[in-house]
């Protein structure tokens, strides 16, 4: 019953690149003013939408080997994978809204882009280990 965090992380993953898609869409193809005051860098919509896409298809495939192996996690275990998920690709939409915070040129930022990069370093590790935790759990 708690892998059921997992399925439902995973749908909200599915729904947020679906989004990331329509807003990529409209800044090609439809001139909406709204997105170009923004000026919103589309690389970074992309990579933030098939990185939902990716933490979509790796929470479903957990959860898949959770319920047929009828193993229950710690909830931590849980709590921390799924909002690792949901952060690290969200640090690319950050990338994409903020054209003054370019994270490719490190030695140049300034000590708020210094915190950004060292976040997004910090969650990439935490979803590791999430993964990892969880694969070890199951065997």
């Amino acid at each position: 019953m708690l892998n059921e965090i997992l399925l439902k992380t995973a749908i909200f993953c599915l729904l947020i690149s679906f989004m990331l898609g329509w807003i990529l869409a409209f800044i090609h193809y439809v001139k909406i003013t709204k997105f170009s005051d923004l000026k919103p860098r589309s690389s970074y919509i992309l990579r933030a939408h098939i990185g939902y896409i990716m933490m979509f298809f790796a929470l479903s495939i957990f959860y898949l080997l959770l319920e047929n192996a009828s193993i229950s996690l710690n909830s931590y275990y849980l709590w921390y994978v799924s909002l690792s998920s949901l952060l690290l690709p969200g640090s690319f939409v950050m990338g994409a809204f903020l054209p003054r915070l370019d994270i490719k040129a490190r030695e140049t930022l300034n000590l708020e882009g210094r915190l950004i990069s060292l976040l997004m370093n910090l969650l990439f590790l935490s979803i590791s280990l999430g993964y990892v935790f969880m694969a070890y759990s199951i065997f």
